[in-house]
């Protein structure tokens, strides 16, 4: 099952320690948008993760991720329950983003895309996969 994270980098950069999303710490097959300056350190202190694991429950239970919810990519917003909407709005919170800079008025691949853009401003959920 894939769901959608986001999560702190850690790090220090060096051969020993490289930047990463700390979701690579439990081992799950992931891809994560960590956009990095000429000197190839981040831009930002967190990253959108893709996660395809049979369990997510340790990264749920992780305080420093943000899980968004279990929800199609072509859902409509609309169809998100209150909670989750809530859920996702304090996902994205937590790591600084105005929701009033995403887009929560139309499907979650929206979100999904405001999101991923607010990292890379090309960003595009369709090439962004993982496989498990």
């Amino acid at each position: 099952m894939k769901r959608y994270y986001l999560s702190p980098i850690i790090g220090d950069g060096s051969s020993f320690d490289a930047y990463r999303p700390k979701l690579a710490e439990y081992g799950v097959s992931h891809v994560a948008l960590i956009p990095s300056d000429a000197a190839g350190h981040p831009t930002a202190t967190w990253a959108l993760c893709l996660v395809d694991a049979p369990n997510h429950a340790a990264l749920i239970a992780d305080p420093a991720l943000r899980v968004l919810p279990d929800f199609p990519l072509d859902g409509r917003l609309t169809a998100l329950s209150p909670s989750g909407r809530t859920a996702a709005e304090a996902a994205v919170t937590h790591f600084g983003i105005a929701t009033d800079t995403l887009d929560f008025s139309n499907g979650y691949r929206e979100l999904i895309r405001s999101i991923g853009r607010r990292l890379i401003p090309s960003f595009n959920e369709n090439n962004f996969d993982v496989a498990g």
